[in-house]
């Protein structure tokens, strides 16, 4: 399995846009955990991560998109999902009960103009 790649869009009115390459074990994990727990502190309105280009999602990796959104959810900050079925993530969440924790959309744009 490959490593796990975030780009991060600081978008406009605290939007920002979390796109995920690669493997989301439980080293991708980390990397997510390492990324964006810190920018967390700078408040953003909206989280949206697009999981479009995830490789594989493994079983260790999806408690990182659970931590945080509660943790957004403490701080009033939005969080969505673009792309959950491609990257096979709806159905564990789904199972789970975890899906609603986040609005899923099949765009950034989507989910963007929704939130707007």
């Amino acid at each position: 399995m490959g490593d796990l790649s975030v780009d991060v869009e600081l978008g406009r009115d605290g939007v920002w846009v979390l796109a995920l390459r690669g493997d989301l074990g439980r080293h991708g994990a980390r990397i997510l955990d390492e990324t964006l727990l810190g920018m967390l502190d700078h408040r953003p309105r909206l989280l949206v991560f697009d999981l479009s280009l995830l490789t594989s999602v493994r079983p260790d990796g999806l408690p990182v998109l659970l931590r945080l959104a509660f943790t957004a959810g403490e701080l009033s900050v939005g969080c969505c999902l673009v792309g959950a079925d491609q990257a096979e993530v709806t159905g564990p969440l789904e199972k789970t009960g975890w899906l609603d924790l986040f609005e899923v959309y099949q765009t950034v744009g989507d989910a963007v103009s929704a939130r707007g």
